[in-house]
């Protein structure tokens, strides 16, 4: 059984059901607004709270858990998160008033959780518990499910099966051209997901075209010194230099390393991986 925090220093005037509330919306917008100790805090504050209003073992603090796994998982510390996610899970399916799409975030933060601990077939079993919850609740059309199918990509890149990770990637990108129209700029990561994908399994023509598709649309609507549009860059400069476009490439990793260069430190593993990348182009 996963414990709270410990409570020793915790202020006994949070006890109660609205103050409970209270810090778990807190910490919820600190999480939205990246401010992810101040989050941490009060989820803390809010779990010692909730565990001695509620019992620890009751279902109403199954969101305040799985808000605690998510900010830790926002914070790297991945090993400490799975409990969270894990207790998150329990409280959930234990409640008998959550529905199939409580039920559904709640594999699906445990899938993304195991997937970073590099646990991958243990992910794809939660996510497909995801999934097969989504789509019972908001039908095989909905937006909702595009993000469960991009982990269920991952899942299948780290187990090692291209196809099938390439199939969950063109069904995310087809669930958001369905709500947002193919000219979204919520559509370039998926299509430089697919892109990276199709350059492992060696079809570089349809890598390259969602590559090139993907960096527009990340052009378009990200700063220009955004380090999302550097990845962008890089991800097409890999399929380009696989193909022998040489100048393409040189071209996209110059433009990655300058936007680089100007938001992190010279010693970024990023920034030195893109130098290291011009280096031996020759």
């Amino acid at each position: 059984m996963y414990d709270p925090p410990d409570d020793d220093d915790r202020d006994h005037a949070h006890d109660d059901e609205a103050a409970f509330d209270d810090l778990v919306d807190r910490a919820l917008t600190h999480h939205e607004d990246g401010e992810l100790d101040a989050a941490r805090a009060c989820i803390e504050d809010a779990l010692v709270a909730g565990a001695r209003i509620y019992g620890p073992d009751d279902p109403a603090l199954a969101t305040a858990y799985g808000a605690y796994a998510d900010i830790l998982h926002g914070l790297g510390n991945h090993t400490s998160a799975l409990p969270a996610a894990q207790r998150a899970l329990a409280l959930t399916i234990s409640d008998p008033g959550a529905g199939g799409s409580e039920q559904s975030v709640a594999h699906h933060g445990l899938a993304a959780i195991l997937l970073d601990l590099k646990q991958p077939a243990a992910a794809r079993h939660q996510a497909e518990q995801a999934l097969a919850l989504a789509e019972i609740v908001h039908g095989r059309g909905a937006l909702e499910l595009a993000v469960i199918h991009d982990t269920l990509a991952l899942c299948h890149r780290d187990l090692g099966d291209l196809p099938a990770a390439c199939r969950h990637v063109e069904r995310a990108l087809a669930l958001e051209e369905r709500h947002h129209g193919p000219g979204a700029p919520e559509l370039g990561a998926s299509h430089l997901r697919l892109a990276g994908l199709l350059r492992l399994r060696g079809d570089l023509d349809t890598a390259r075209l969602h590559g090139e598709r993907g960096l527009v649309l990340d052009t378009a609507h990200l700063d220009e010194d955004d380090p999302e549009l550097a990845h962008a860059c890089a991800t097409v400069a890999d399929v380009a230099r696989d193909q022998g476009d040489v100048a393409r490439a040189r071209a996209l990793l110059e433009r990655a390393l300058a936007i680089l260069c100007a938001t992190l430190p010279p010693d970024h593993d990023d920034v030195r991986q893109i130098s290291d990348e011009l280096a031996a182009l020759g």
